[in-house]
């Protein structure tokens, strides 16, 4: 087993138990006291887990507030995969919204290139500028106040623009996952406001995370998971994890592995 994956499945037992021993990791992984002390502290040093004496604890990131264009190249390899078993599930006829996030820019590029007879619905302009020439797809931007630096259109007006329609399919990014607590959070208010309506709105809700989503926390709640009918991510999830997305009552979609 290398390394990397180990460390995730230590993740997942940090998860499930709230804490973890370096003893019990050893002989669950066949491996020294000394290589699992180790992981604990490149973990640590991730922010992912506090060591203690003679183990570690859980301890969940705060996602601090990127540049959207900055977000555009992290976690680029995971998006892509996120994104193509987003486009699997949209069919002939949806009418889909598409909110502002970097995964669903991936997803736009896979809808452009292989085109599908459906109406997209989404308040991204960089969105709207790859589908645009599309002739199979009806294209409708909601307009609001529009924010330069995201390019996008928001505010009280794209709220009640979207109030107007029925999607069958939404597709949503989120900043973190806190499956404790049931919460779904993103860095700005407004744009959180925007994702509810969304949500409300729509027939069936897509949350698309990648795995490191579940273990982090942005600043503002904008749903709750109740709310969410899916999840599209790229890697399994814990055993306790598990058990949380099924008492939501969520279907869990995961990538293929690569």
């Amino acid at each position: 087993m290398f390394a990397e994956e180990r460390r995730e499945l230590i993740l997942k037992e940090l998860f499930d138990n709230k804490k973890v021993n370096v003893i019990d990791l050893s002989k669950k992984f066949l491996v020294s006291q000394v290589i699992i002390r180790k992981d604990l502290k490149e973990l640590e040093n991730l922010d992912l887990l506090e060591r203690t004496h003679g183990g570690a604890i859980e301890k969940r990131k705060l996602a601090h507030y990127t540049n959207f264009d900055d977000r555009k190249i992290i976690n680029e390899k995971e998006k892509h995969r996120i994104a193509k078993k987003a486009y699997e599930v949209v069919k002939d006829e949806d009418v889909i919204v598409l909110d502002v996030s970097t995964i669903n820019l991936i997803l736009a590029k896979f809808l452009y290139e292989c085109p599908k007879k459906i109406t997209v619905i989404t308040n991204s302009l960089e969105i709207m500028l790859i589908l645009y020439k599309s002739k199979e797809m009806k294209l409708i931007f909601l307009g609001g106040t529009f924010e330069v630096q995201n390019k996008v259109c928001t505010g009280l007006l794209t709220v009640e623009n979207i109030k107007r329609f029925n999607p069958t399919k939404c597709f949503l990014g989120t900043g973190g996952i806190n499956l404790e607590k049931g919460f779904i959070s993103n860095y700005e208010e407004i744009d959180g406001e925007v994702k509810r309506e969304y949500i409300n709105s729509s027939r069936e809700v897509y949350l698309l995370a990648e795995n490191q989503k579940f273990y982090e926390d942005a600043l503002f709640n904008f749903a709750h998971l109740k709310d969410i009918d899916f999840i599209i991510t790229d890697k399994k999830l814990g055993k306790v994890q598990l058990e949380k997305v099924d008492e939501y009552g969520i279907e869990l979609l995961l990538v293929e592995e690569k």
